[in-house]
């Protein structure tokens, strides 16, 4: 079973609160969602990760949040 992160979610794994998670996403700060149902969204941990490290490392501006 594929387990999503919902943003709620993302932010408890990134460190970050479930609105800036929210804020972030509004402003393309964020990686595209890996799943949407409606207005849902849900990434998997692997892209959070990976979003995370590049944000540490000065990945492309999109990325880095």
């Amino acid at each position: 079973m594929i387990e999503y992160l919902d943003s709620r979610a993302v932010g408890e794994r990134a460190g970050l609160a479930h609105q800036t998670v929210r804020q972030m996403r509004a402003r393309g700060q964020m990686p595209d969602p890996d799943a949407m149902i409606g207005r849902a969204v849900g990434w998997l941990p692997e892209t959070i990760d990976k979003w995370q490290a590049s944000r540490k490392t000065g990945g492309s501006p999109a990325q880095r949040g």
